[in-house]
């Protein structure tokens, strides 16, 4: 989230979280990892490669790819870079895998290189191969890098960076990598709903300030406490102050990652210090939008309040000497 909650502007949309049987499938992650070109990584793991053809397609394999390849690119270009042990692949496997590579990089250059451990059938190796060879519906621009066993992906990418199964020391969980994606997102979205508000609000604010004033003492009171329940209820709808607490809660969890698993879980990744980055930029932006509402109520009504206290001074004074 790099838009200012001050901005006044209609939001660009964002794209939406993929679906949950996507994100909790975990037939293809985006664990926070990087390969030595910087590339962050998405990895199949061998574990899970049944469900591909079986539970997601290759169009929503792809939106996920390109979703959290956004939340990167927030920062910089960058591509992806893909890790596949395909040891035990079976035919079908190694077909989707290819053709949603060819999928990624149909409109753009999405992928930079991609890591293969060789699967162990003769007729598997001959389809990726044959699918990921050059033709005349397709040039993949991608690096291929084919490897014998797990342990040659260290020669690519540092062990830090790779999990238990892949030869690495890399410590995920799934689970609590979902809960924090889902729990961030629910955030990003609130936000950009009240981004969206916010320039309506401002205007009816700035228009408020232009009506005249009553004459009368108890029509001007009158005047007072009516657009004060009009500011009140403003407000509420906006949805500001609900916002900035929610915000305030999600940098206190980012503050101290302990007192929650998947924070805890997360700490110190990449997409964990990305996050915590932008949400004190989103806390600063927030607060700025609050006080400007609070700001923009005040100027409006300086001027009925004042009116009010001239209206209020004679029954102040005492008797006459």
């Amino acid at each position: 989230m790099s838009r200012h909650a001050t901005d006044g502007p209609e939001c660009a949309p964002s794209p939406p979280l993929p679906a949950d049987h996507v994100l909790n499938s975990a037939a293809v992650l985006f664990p926070g990892a990087f390969d030595q070109h910087g590339c962050p990584l998405i990895v199949f793991p061998a574990d899970q490669q049944a469900k591909l053809p079986l539970v997601l397609s290759k169009a929503e394999v792809v939106d996920f790819i390109n979703y959290f390849l956004g939340l990167h690119n927030k920062k910089q270009e960058r591509l992806v870079s893909v890790v596949a042990d395909l040891r035990e692949a079976s035919l079908p496997t190694a077909r989707f895998i290819a053709e949603t590579l060819l999928l990624l990089e149909l409109n753009k250059r999405t992928v930079h290189s991609v890591y293969i451990v060789q699967p162990k059938k003769k007729e598997v190796v001959k389809l990726l191969l044959k699918l990921l060879a050059p033709s005349r519906s397709h040039t993949a621009s991608f690096k291929k890098v084919l490897l014998k066993e797990t342990s040659e992906l260290s020669n690519y990418i540092d062990r830090s960076q790779l999990t238990a199964a892949l030869g690495g020391y890399l410590i995920y969980c799934h689970q609590s990598w979902v809960t924090f994606i889902k729990e961030i997102d629910d955030f990003v979205q609130e936000f950009l709903s009240v981004v969206k508000r916010l320039p309506s609000c401002i205007s009816t604010l700035k228009s408020l300030s232009g009506l005249p004033l009553p004459s009368t003492f108890s029509e001007l009171k009158h005047f007072c406490s009516t657009n004060e329940a009009t500011f009140q209820k403003l407000r509420r709808e906006l949805g500001l102050d609900e916002l900035l607490r929610h915000c305030e809660s999600v940098v206190e969890k980012l503050r101290y990652p302990e007192m929650e698993p998947c924070y805890q879980a997360m700490a110190g990744t990449a997409l964990f210090n990305h996050t915590a980055l932008d949400m004190h930029q989103n806390h600063s932006r927030i607060t700025a939008a609050v006080e400007k509402v609070e700001l923009l109520w005040q100027q409006a009504f300086s001027k009925a309040r004042l009116q009010l206290q001239v209206f209020q001074l004679p029954s102040l004074k005492g008797p006459v000497a």
